[in-house]
């Protein structure tokens, strides 16, 4: 009887499962040919035919989609391509801000380097070099976070089989050091704040101060509020928008995070100092007429036009260098504030509700400054521990 000859299987389809020694099976899958011609073989494993098909079938259809790595596709190129697959899912300044960061500070050297061959050491020598450079600790510290997402990404994608960048760490330079001594971000003692407000009253931007350190905003939120957000009768606020500068230009968008969606309580002497921002605002408006830029911010410059925290800050600077006081930033408002509850035995899960955190751990973690007088008080008595010691064990 003749033999039937074995059914040919269609280009690029791949080889039929095969049973190992080890009891798994396994397909070889063509993706193509490198530039020299080499051809790019894959090979996927599952416990059973039918889970090795299906393993090769998503692989050859992220193939077609372009996410696989042939041993051609570089750092950079997959760099580019995280990028615009993060495009849909995080606000425009974001993703400027993210291209910008990875464009910037990785060098042409590591953006040649093979994705699958990247290792722990390019990462590592990655965060030498930029120090090097003087670029800071924190531009150097996101600079990793997005790369380690973006190589994360490639891990789901089984685009490489570890990510080299879990787990490093970037190490602060002397420079970053003193840097971090530097208190412009810190939180401002209860004696600061009430010199601040003080030396602040007739101040335009008095009542934006009055709220940031009443709630603790963000500054983008802030200056985001909307008079439609400040509910009088029920006593409440609306964080619902906020305030970003994009390429140099002003613009009104969504919040950081979801988390950052929230309704805060109205306290009544903020109340009052609202009031008297809007009777101002009112004014404003009535003195102008069409000239000025009428909409529902809150905070506006004199002619009605959006506010943005460069602005704030070089307020606030001014009249700290008027007074001899301290000189901080706006976001040191939002510090002050969260100290303050935390200091006030407020819990860590409510006051991160609060802030708008997700995550109480990042307001115990960068948001909790702790003052002099706190560590004096601290201070173990060892002589007056020793006595108490002493009269609790004669008893």
């Amino acid at each position: 009887m003749k033999k039937r000859a074995a059914k040919r299987r269609p280009n690029h389809d791949g080889s039929a499962p095969r049973l190992r020694r080890d009891g798994r099976w396994a397909c070889n899958v063509s993706l193509g040919f490198l530039e020299d011609g080499k051809p790019i073989r894959r090979t996927v494993y599952g416990a059973t035919a039918e889970a090795c098909t299906k393993a090769k079938t998503a692989l050859m259809a992220k193939y077609g989609r372009g996410l696989v790595a042939t041993g051609s596709q570089t750092l950079g190129e997959w760099l580019t391509q995280w990028l615009e697959m993060r495009r849909p899912h995080i606000a425009k300044s974001t993703h400027w801000q993210y291209q910008h960061r990875l464009e910037r500070n990785i060098p042409e050297h590591h953006k040649r380097l093979q994705l699958k061959a990247v290792k722990r050491a390019d990462v590592l020598l990655l965060d030498s070099e930029l120090a090097r450079r003087g670029i800071s600790r924190d531009n150097r510290a996101k600079t990793l976070q997005h790369l380690r997402a973006a190589l994360e990404t490639a891990l789901s994608l089984d685009l490489i089989h570890v990510n080299p960048a879990h787990g490093v760490k970037v190490t602060a330079t002397i420079a970053d050091k003193a840097k971090r001594a530097d208190p412009v971000h810190k939180a401002l003692t209860d004696a600061e704040t009430d010199t601040f407000l003080t030396a602040a009253e007739g101040d335009p931007l008095y009542s934006l101060f009055y709220m940031m350190f009443s709630l603790g905003l963000r500054v983008g939120e802030a200056l985001g509020l909307r008079w439609s957000d400040v509910d009088f009768s029920s006593q409440e606020i609306h964080v619902r928008q906020q305030v970003k500068i994009f390429e140099n230009k002003i613009e009104i968008g969504a919040l950081k995070t979801m988390a950052s969606y929230r309704s805060l309580a109205l306290p009544e002497d903020l109340a009052v100092v609202l009031e008297g921002r809007r009777w101002i605002q009112d004014a404003e408006r009535d003195l102008l007429g069409e000239a000025y830029t009428s909409s529902d911010l809150v905070f506006t410059s004199s002619l009605g036009t959006p506010l943005d925290r460069h602005n704030v800050n070089r307020s606030i600077r001014r009249i700290c260098q008027r007074e001899g006081l301290r000189v901080f930033t706006s976001h040191a408002c939002r510090h002050t504030n969260l100290t303050a509850l935390l200091r006030d035995k407020v819990s860590a899960e409510v006051v991160a509700a609060l802030a708008g955190h997700s995550s109480p751990v990042v307001t115990l973690t960068r948001y909790r400054t702790v003052f002099q007088d706190e560590k004096r008080l601290a201070v173990m008595n060892l002589a007056a521990r020793r006595a108490r010691n002493r009269n609790a064990s004669s008893l």
